[in-house]
């Protein structure tokens, strides 16, 4: 089983003409109601310096 990932636009019109190009299609999630069940991360409550030193301790072990 695959996983499809990719960078998907914001604007709709946009992923409705991404849509349309099979290439893309086969490969990106393009499907709105699909995307909105997609995690997201709330960047602005992210303490990036604490995850930075998390991810520091991991990789050295």
């Amino acid at each position: 089983m695959t996983v499809k990932t990719g960078t998907v636009p914001v604007v709709p019109a946009a992923r409705a003409r991404l849509s349309e190009v099979p290439v893309v299609h086969d490969q990106m999630i393009l499907d709105p109601a699909r995307i909105a069940l997609m995690t997201r991360i709330d960047y602005t409550k992210v303490d990036l310096a604490e995850w930075n030193d998390r991810w520091n301790r991991i990789i050295a072990h």
